[in-house]
């Protein structure tokens, strides 16, 4: 299916990534940094797992600041991998390239939240 929306910039982009979607058997055990597909106020909505609250899942848009509160019944599919509209090449979700983009892509916006959260802690302390 192809991708539409920017919450997941800059790993996937409209326009340019097909994605490969695998329907989620009941008490498939989920990870850390999954990309699913999920029901979310009447939508459906395509991001990362960034953490895990009892029977709770925080998923949020790798571009995005705010976050969705989701039970494990509500996520219907997990990406399995991603096409390349112009050149067809497919990236698997489980490939070492992908696991690695996806961190530095996480990590990456981590650290941009921890120093600018450093940066106006500092200029109001002035």
């Amino acid at each position: 299916m192809p991708l539409t929306g920017t919450s997941m910039r800059p790993l996937l982009q409209e326009g340019r990534d097909n994605l490969v979607l695998s329907p989620l058997p009941p008490n498939t055990p989920l990870r850390k940094y999954d990309v699913v597909l999920f029901r979310y106020n009447g939508n459906y909505v395509l991001h990362r797992i960034v953490r895990f609250d009892g029977n709770t899942v925080i998923i949020r848009g790798d571009a995005l600041l705010s976050f969705e509160m989701v039970s494990p019944t509500d996520i219907i599919a997990i990406l399995t991998a991603v096409q390349n509209i112009k050149t067809g090449k497919i990236t698997n979700c489980k490939s070492l390239k992908w696991k690695y983009l996806s961190l530095k892509t996480v990590w990456s916006k981590q650290l941009k939240r921890k120093i600018k959260k450093l940066l106006v802690k500092r200029t109001t302390k002035y």
